[in-house]
C-alpha cells in the first residue's frame, strides 16, 4: 500500500507459538519460522494417505521485501487469523530532497 508493506501467509493449522518470525537487519527479508505437527489422532490410527497436502515437520519461508522501502521497525505488527498470518510493515517516511519544512513559533 501506499504506507506499508503488508505480507500475508497461508499458515493453516498453526498457532502463534508454533512460529517465530524476524526481520533481518538490513530489513530486506522477513524469515518465518515454525514446525506444524501432526495431530494426536492422526498418529494413534496411523493413517495412511492417498494424497496429503499439508506437510508436517520444521518450516522455513524467507520473503524478500522491496529493496527500495525502508521499514519503520518500530511500528511492525502481526496478526494471525482463520489460518493466515498478516504481517503489516509500515514504510518510513523520509522527506524528499527540497521538502520546504514549516517552522513551528
Amino acid at each position: 500500500t501506499a504506507d506499508n508493506v503488508v505480507v500475508k501467509v497461508c499458515a493453516a493449522g498453526l498457532v502463534p507459538d508454533q512460529m517465530e518470525l524476524t526481520l533481518s537487519a538490513d530489513n530486506k527479508f522477513l524469515t518465518l519460522r515454525g514446525m506444524r505437527q501432526e495431530q494426536d489422532d492422526d498418529k494413534a490410527e496411523r493413517i495412511r494417505y492417498y494424497q496429503l497436502e499439508v506437510y508436517y515437520g520444521r518450516f522455513e519461508r524467507i520473503v524478500s521485501l522491496p529493496a527500495e522501502v525502508s521499514i519503520d521497525r518500530d511500528q511492525l505488527t502481526a496478526t494471525y487469523k482463520d489460518g493466515f498470518l498478516k504481517v503489516v510493515l509500515p514504510k518510513k517516511q523520509t522527506l524528499a530532497p527540497g521538502t520546504k519544512i514549516d517552522i513551528a513559533e
